[in-house]
């Protein structure tokens, strides 16, 4: 199954889509732990609270963002949560201004099939 982190409407029957604003809701992450997700795609926003993403990369088999090519500290900090293991390149490029997506393994440009 795929989870959609998006605050963009996702085609009908692709997977269960969360908006960005409810990631700080408890409910929420008793519904994302619930399950092991065959991937993640999710829209890497200001609206996500630091800390909520962490323990994404146990649950999902495959992560793909979308983020700006020079995100803000606080979305730089949600990319370090996802790719644990690419976090000091991702600072790397974030301190040096650097496009981020050069960094990343996978990006999701919204509107295109998963």
């Amino acid at each position: 199954m795929t989870l959609f982190i998006t605050s963009k409407k996702v085609p009908p029957l692709q997977g269960v889509t969360i908006s960005p604003e409810h990631m700080c809701k408890n409910f929420t992450h008793a519904i994302i732990a619930s399950r092991s997700w065959e991937l993640a795609c999710i829209e890497v926003s200001e609206s996500i609270p630091e800390t909520t993403l962490r323990f994404l990369p146990k649950l999902c088999k495959r992560i793909i963002v979308n983020c700006p090519d020079k995100p803000s500290h606080h979305q730089m900090v949600l990319l370090t949560e996802l790719y644990p293991n690419l976090s000091g390149k991702i600072r790397k490029a974030y301190l040096r201004g650097e496009n981020i997506t050069n960094v990343l393994p996978e990006v999701w440009k919204l509107g295109e099939d998963t």
